[in-house]
């Protein structure tokens, strides 16, 4: 969940604004949610079988009600009445729209659920026309499992890319390079045909660590992901072009990042390995390689002096 959420999500709430979340893993036990009862409101959250429960802070539950109703904010006010309680319904249902969870995810009232001592908690800073709050979601992994088969979120959300490694480069190399030219990721070893594919689930800078089986099933493997070395662009007659140094690696105008990336993972690939459960992908899918974020070139598996490497079959930009 870590890699999958991002930092901040800004969403468009009509008659409201700009609604700005930074949602946040916990790794505390959901326990302790129980004593914020008598300072947040709370909602009672459904998909498909699963439930969550959803705590938003008192005063910021306020601030949301006068923001619908067009009045000002009162300097202390007692608990939401059922009227009120349910505009806050309503707007979680549309700040749910515009996510893209509905009809999947369903706002319900009632008695909410019991708290899972082993639900994943977000914690959620919130703001909303320069005031702030927070909110806390307590989830099971069968409800988030759920949001992500439903596949219901809109395409820029939780999805991550699988990749092979990554090396920094020069820009005059990479601007020289051509088809039939080779990428050679330095520190990150050629794979192997018959073995297990060590593998990056990214998104950003949030990592975790996978194993891609030769009959292509996907496991979570977890670890840390080592910094790799800078590597070189060969050139297709053979000739490697200047490898690049200490210096190189300090002058961020001089240098590039390059991923290769085997495919991205959404939906129901990522509510499987949430749930610890192999996800069949594929290891014949063609590479493709982003500089700083961008697709750069599509190219193929190779191997130089036992490192992962890739030619150069198509270049997407300059």
């Amino acid at each position: 969940m870590r890699v999958c959420l991002p930092a901040q999500i800004a969403v468009e709430l009509p008659g409201l604004g700009e609604l700005v979340l930074q949602p946040v893993v916990l790794d505390e036990d959901a326990a302790w949610l129980a004593n914020l009862h008598r300072s947040c409101e709370v909602a009672r959250l459904e998909c498909g079988s699963a439930e969550a429960v959803l705590f938003v802070e008192g005063g910021f539950a306020h601030h949301l009600v006068n923001a619908i109703l067009g009045c000002e904010p009162v300097i202390a006010a007692g608990p939401l009445s059922r009227i009120e309680r349910g505009l806050v319904h309503g707007a979680l249902a549309a700040l749910s729209a515009r996510l893209g969870f509905l009809p999947a995810v369903r706002v319900c009232a009632g008695e909410q659920p019991a708290l899972d001592s082993g639900a994943l908690v977000l914690d959620v800073s919130i703001c909303l026309r320069e005031v702030l709050g927070r909110a806390w979601l307590c989830a099971p992994v069968a409800f988030l499992a759920e949001i992500l088969s439903a596949q219901a979120p809109r395409s820029d959300a939780l999805v991550v890319a699988l990749e092979l490694g990554r090396t920094g480069l020069p820009v005059s190399e990479l601007a020289e390079a051509s088809e039939g030219d080779v990428v050679v990721f330095d520190g990150v070893p050629a794979l192997p045909e018959h073995d297990p594919w060590p593998v990056q689930i990214r998104r950003g800078d949030a990592v975790a660590t996978a194993s891609l089986r030769p009959d292509g099933v996907l496991v979570v493997a977890g670890g840390d992901v080592a910094d790799q070395e800078l590597g070189t662009v060969t050139n297709a007659d053979g000739r490697s072009k200047r490898r690049s140094g200490q210096t190189d690696r300090l002058a961020a105008n001089a240098s590039a990042e390059v991923a290769a990336e085997l495919g991205i993972l959404h939906g129901a690939a990522l509510a499987a390995l949430l749930r610890d459960q192999p996800y069949d992908f594929g290891r014949g899918h063609p590479i493709l390689m982003r500089r700083n974020g961008t697709a750069w070139a599509e190219g193929e598996l190779f191997a130089v002096d036992n490192a992962l490497a890739v030619r150069i079959r198509r270049k997407l930009a300059g």
